[in-house]
């Protein structure tokens, strides 16, 4: 069989699960049979043992991410390592690593905290930002911090961070700034096929979600850093401005996503 016939049958395949099946299939097919990309399409006619291709079109065709299948995933214009230990990293959580970068890029010094680095892709993209900047970087899933430390090697800043295995910042040691993407899914939600692949310990927040995001705002109340980034759920705003009316903060903000919809906050003290 042809690139070009194999593409062609697999976006076919894969039109059920995906709303980019031509995209996804060369992606597998890339990883299958490790040409590029563009030399998918300058060698469109050259014939291959496809068996291993329809195998991976197969899972994916049952759901499974395309991220898992191919261990890896895109976040801020890196790529990382993935496993289903860790969840795939979302372009939303991107505009948090900017949030961050904004208010930190000309600091001479300064520490920052990730909790529930899962992949590590936010700490280690900040890594990479922040020349002058120290990091902790934590999870309760010592199987996810594991990734995280291949990632943080992967890309050279393993000796700008200490990984170390907490429940949230109940063992933070001092820093200046906590960020987190917490899990943040109500438990009752019904999730979608290709989420269900993922570690529901890094999804679900308890009755309607926001049990981690308070604990982690009390937990950052009480600790000596003086900002925390986190990102929670669309219709979670309420929940949040509710929660902090009574913990004299000296701002509460909140952000948007690429949808326009309220994706995390920003609180200081």
């Amino acid at each position: 069989m042809t690139i070009k016939q194999a593409l062609l049958e697999a976006k076919n395949l894969l039109k059920h699960v995906s709303d980019i099946p031509q995209k996804e299939a060369s992606i597998l097919l890339s990883y299958a049979i490790g040409l590029t990309q563009a030399e998918l399409i300058t060698k469109e006619n050259y014939e291959f043992d496809e068996k291993t291709f329809f195998e991976l079109v197969a899972r994916r065709a049952e759901f499974e991410p395309v991220e898992y299948i191919t261990k890896k995933a895109n976040f801020y214009s890196l790529e990382f390592y993935v496993s289903p230990n860790c969840l795939i990293p979302r372009p939303e959580t991107e505009i948090l690593v900017e949030k961050v970068l904004n208010q930190t890029v000309n600091k001479k010094e300064v520490t920052i905290a990730d909790i529930c680095s899962g992949s590590g892709a936010i700490v280690v993209t900040l890594a990479k930002y922040l020349p002058n900047a120290t990091f902790f970087a934590s999870d309760i899933s010592a199987e996810a911090l594991e990734i995280a430390k291949h990632n943080a090697a992967k890309h050279n800043v393993s000796e700008k961070i200490k990984f170390y295995t907490d429940d949230l910042a109940q063992n933070l040691p001092p820093c200046d700034i906590i960020i987190s993407n917490p899990p943040y899914i109500a438990d009752s939600y019904k999730l979608p096929n290709p989420v269900k692949y993922e570690p529901s310990l890094a999804l679900l927040g308890g009755v309607d979600g926001s049990d981690l995001l308070k604990r982690l705002i009390i937990q950052f109340h009480k600790h000596s850093a003086k900002t925390l980034f986190c990102e929670f759920g669309y219709d979670q705003r309420e929940i949040v401005q509710n929660f902090c009316q009574n913990l004299s903060f000296k701002s509460l903000d909140f952000y948007q996503d690429y949808a326009g919809l309220t994706r995390g906050f920003i609180i200081k003290k």
